[in-house]
C-alpha cells in the first residue's frame, strides 16, 4: 500500500504519471490512497495502462480517493478488475466540470474502490 497523506497535488500527479509512462514500475504495488483531489483523467489512464493487458506487474486493486463522482465509480471499478471500459471525455474528467460536486461539503467523504481478490 502506498499512501499520500497531506501531499501536495503535484506530488500525486507526478507519481500517477510515472505509472502511466512506465506501468511496470512498482510491480508489487496493489493499493494507493490519495488525500488530495487528483485530476480524474490520471487515475483512468494509470489503471488502463497498469491493469489491462499488463502481465509484468500486479494489478492495482484498490484506490482511495477523497471523492469519486457517481458517474465515474462503475468505470473505475471495471478498470480495477482489469476490464476495459470507455473513458469519459477529458471535459467530463476535468476538475472544472466536477467542481460543484467536489466543493459540496455534504458529499465530501472518503471513497475507496475495492475489487475482491
Amino acid at each position: 500500500m502506498l499512501s499520500f497523506p497531506g501531499s501536495i497535488h503535484t506530488e500525486c500527479d507526478n507519481f500517477i504519471a510515472e505509472i502511466i509512462y512506465e506501468p511496470t514500475s512498482y510491480p508489487f504495488l496493489q493499493e494507493l490512497h490519495f488525500d488530495v483531489v487528483v485530476e480524474y483523467d490520471l487515475p483512468f489512464l494509470m489503471l488502463e495502462r497498469r491493469n489491462y493487458g499488463n502481465r509484468y506487474a500486479k494489478r492495482i486493486r484498490k484506490v482511495g480517493l477523497l471523492f469519486v463522482p457517481f458517474f465515474l465509480r462503475n468505470r473505475l471499478s471495471l478498470l480495477l478488475e482489469g476490464s476495459p471500459t470507455e473513458r469519459p471525455s477529458n471535459i467530463e474528467l476535468s476538475i472544472e466540470s466536477t467542481r460543484e460536486i467536489i466543493c459540496d461539503s455534504s458529499v465530501y467523504v472518503l471513497i475507496s474502490l475495492l475489487v475482491p481478490c
